[in-house]
């Protein structure tokens, strides 16, 4: 077998080459252990202070005219008005909406509190970008 020489600058290239591919990969471990997290939801029970963030709501569902829902909340709490809130993601979904109303559900969404406007004549919290909602138990036997 033959004797390979290599000088310091070689060794110091390649050392600078090993531990920038460690560095590299460590961190794209990093970042691809970040994306599978546990879910976080907002922790406090007044709902004000979830404004912005992801929440699990549980109450009953009731639709309104032009079929968007309400859940009148049960696990959150604050001023009366916010007890109530609209969810504006199942207006004109009426049969969808209709298969929820007076059942006890479960939503997971981003709460946001919703200025009053006057052609809605609606002011308090709304759920947004609902990516889960489940009945939880039938009201309605």
């Amino acid at each position: 077998m033959k004797n390979i020489k290599m000088n310091s600058k070689t060794k110091t290239l390649i050392g600078v080459l090993v531990i920038g591919i460690l560095l590299i990969c460590g961190w794209w471990i990093w970042n691809n252990q970040k994306q599978i997290s546990v879910e976080e939801f907002c922790t406090s029970n007044i709902l004000e202070d979830c404004d912005g963030k992801k929440v699990k709501i549980v109450g009953v569902f009731e639709t309104t005219k032009g079929c968007m829902g309400v859940i009148y909340v049960e696990n959150y709490e604050g001023k009366h008005y916010l007890s109530q809130i609209l969810l504006r993601e199942f207006a004109n979904k009426c049969e969808e909406a209709k298969k929820y109303s007076g059942e006890k559900v479960e939503v997971i969404g981003l709460v946001k509190n919703t200025p009053y406007s006057p052609d809605e004549q609606w002011m308090g919290m709304e759920i947004t970008n609902i990516s889960s909602i489940e009945i939880l138990e039938n009201q309605n036997s």
